[in-house]
């Protein structure tokens, strides 16, 4: 009887580019185009630019583009700094409570370079990568890891990150095990960064993708890994107890790509404030709503997210850095009915401090709602606000599947837009649509070493 790491290696092994539904390598080609904008975006955040210097301070091989920053490293390094960089400002994709492509992208995007893989290749090894990442974040139940107090991105993304760089290696079904079972030697990512804001969180997709790729070529080299890394008596089902049946991990492979129901982040912050945010712009937009007249904000959610931006409510509201104020109901809330749109300059030091959003902030309170409690895979994590004015009204909203989702898709224009957002004043007007246009048709290259777009101040991907 097969382990399951040894389904998934004959799953790696046998998808090629000609079984991919065509909406299948669209989302991916959308998912390759935020990615790459949220890594210019953050490129330059104190914590990549540690992360780089460290990186480049360990020289090496010069196998594949740091994002932005013209330089090129070891693809193990590279993948750490862009997937720091593409989880540098929350604004990365996310399902099943892992954000995805932080992890799956950079690694795929690395030894893509150091190979010369073709366009159809990368797609594919990405696909593969969401497939399992997914999978084993449903299998383990991201919300459990939360309670935990393991961060699902680093313990989920090590293994698809460490799928999609088996498949671009070409490695047997054998080698594709063993790196599974040797990336089950890896996960980990501590919660502890809720307590104080602190960097941690930032390099956790990042530190998936090297270890995803060491993994591979490691297996590759002929490092061997358990078969049984998954299920075993010590494996990652019993160490990270598993919520729900083991063959969730397995279950459609190839006929079900994950990839579809990954959403993409219309708003730079935690998932629980995305359908706050619509909510509060909703009610904004349809009536009087003066933020200098409302009494109290109550905020109601899931109690997963209760432990991510509603608690402790005094520190959430009065948010210090910026990871904190991406973390905090309160926070979200009133800067987006002061500002009616909630955008990386949102985050700014200044509008953190700014006394009007932290009156608001203080005004609001945020209580666990079991109304709220929805199950399906993959869980959304719908929110209900009720605001009351000093009149007397009470403007009630609730959300229950945020712009961005599945159910609620980001038009083509809205995801072109928010590319732009992302790379305005880093890349120029010409070389950001030549960039855009490259991916739109990211099939039809050759070799993703062309992937490039120059500026003065920019050379690289």
């Amino acid at each position: 009887m097969k382990t399951f790491a040894q389904i998934i290696g004959d799953y790696v092994l046998n998808l090629s580019y000609d079984h991919l539904p065509h909406d299948v390598v669209d989302k991916c080609k959308a998912l390759f185009l935020d990615t790459l904008g949220v890594m210019v975006l953050g490129a330059n955040t104190p914590w990549s630019k540690s992360v780089l210097a460290y990186f480049k301070e360990q020289g090496g091989a010069q196998e594949a583009d740091v994002v932005y920053h013209g330089v090129k490293l070891p693809s193990s390094s590279t993948a750490f700094v862009n997937g720091t960089m593409a989880h540098s400002f929350d604004y990365d994709d996310d399902l099943a409570a892992c954000h995805v492509a932080t992890c799956v992208i950079p690694a795929a995007l690395a030894i893509g370079q150091k190979l010369g893989v073709s366009g159809r290749k990368l797609i594919t090894a990405i696909v593969a990568g969401y497939d399992v990442t997914v999978r084993l974040a449903e299998t383990l139940d991201g919300h459990h890891l939360y309670a935990m107090g393991f961060h699902p991105t680093p313990v989920c993304g090590t293994f698809g990150a460490a799928v999609a760089t088996a498949k671009l290696l070409d490695l047997s079904r054998d080698q594709v095990v063993h790196a599974l079972g040797i990336a089950g030697s890896f996960p980990s990512g501590s919660m502890e960064w809720l307590s104080d804001g602190s960097m941690t969180k930032r390099f956790h997709g990042g530190k998936s993708a090297s270890e995803g790729i060491i993994a591979s070529l490691l297996a590759q080299k002929g490092f061997t890994g358990p078969s049984s890394i998954f299920e075993g008596k010590n494996g990652i089902f019993p160490m990270f107890q598993a919520q729900r049946p083991h063959d969730t991990l397995i279950h459609q492979l190839s006929e079900r790509f994950d990839i579809l129901k990954s959403y993409i982040k219309l708003y730079p912050c935690c998932t629980c404030n995305a359908p706050i945010i619509d909510a509060v712009t909703e009610l904004r937009k349809a009536g009087d709503l003066n933020p200098g007249n409302i009494e109290r904000i109550e905020i109601r959610l899931r109690k997963t997210c209760m432990a991510l931006v509603g608690e402790p409510l005094e520190r959430k509201q009065h948010p210090e850095t910026i990871l904190e104020a991406q973390m905090s109901a309160p926070y979200c809330s009133a800067v987006a009915l002061l500002d009616g749109e909630v955008f990386p300059p949102q985050f700014s030091p200044e509008r953190i401090k700014d006394a009007k959003v932290q009156e608001l902030a203080r005004k609001t309170q945020v209580v666990w709602d079991e109304n709220l409690e929805m199950c399906g895979t993959p869980r959304p994590v719908p929110a209900e606000i009720i605001i009351t004015m000093l009149d007397g009204r009470m403007l009630r909203k609730r959300v229950d599947y945020q712009k961005g989702t599945y159910r609620n898709p980001l038009t083509p224009n809205e995801l072109k837009r928010k590319f732009f957002i992302c790379v305005k004043g880093r890349l120029s007007e010409q070389n950001a649509d030549l960039l855009l246009n490259m991916i739109e048709n990211l099939e039809k290259i050759e070799d993703i070493q062309t992937l490039k777009s120059y500026d003065d101040t920019y050379h690289g991907i």
